[in-house]
């Protein structure tokens, strides 16, 4: 809350979204020709994740309940491939297929340098309340603070 009166401390709210703003990385993993690269390298592709379409389905069929519990991404994008696979792919080895691309889609979600001496001024600011804004899965969270850390 701000208090207008003469001499009184005033506050800021800044507000950054974080994937597509502070990160271009987030959302240039999901471009088709990236993802679809992601998905073979991880070995999704194999397990039947085998169009980038098919993920975003996916993704879309966990999305209400990633982003507004504790459940995490690796857990839902499992449970949702797990119902959808062939029973080819053993349990064990699907968590780790999903674990990598987990992995990797975090890899590439970071925040970009530019964003650094803004953020630092922020920081330094102690009138400066700061939200980073995301609708992304639990792990979201914990991922974000360690690159505000670092």
């Amino acid at each position: 809350m701000t208090d207008n009166a003469p001499g009184a401390a005033r506050e800021t709210l800044v507000v950054l979204d974080f994937s597509g703003t502070l990160s271009l990385g987030a959302v240039l993993f999901g471009r088709e020709a990236n993802l679809t690269a992601e998905l073979k390298k991880a070995s999704l592709w194999a397990a039947g994740l085998n169009h980038p379409d098919l993920f975003w389905n996916v993704v879309g069929s966990t999305w209400e309940k990633g982003s507004t519990t504790g459940a995490g991404y690796k857990q839902l994008l499992y449970e949702s491939i797990r119902r959808r696979a062939d029973g080819t792919t053993g349990d064990k080895a699907l968590r780790a297929t999903v674990s990598r691309f987990v992995d990797a889609y975090f890899e590439h979600s970071t925040i970009a340098d530019e964003w650094t001496p803004l953020l630092r001024e922020l920081a330094a600011r102690p009138a400066a309340v700061t939200v980073i804004a995301t609708d992304h899965y639990a792990e979201a969270t914990a991922h974000i603070c360690r690159q505000l850390d670092g």
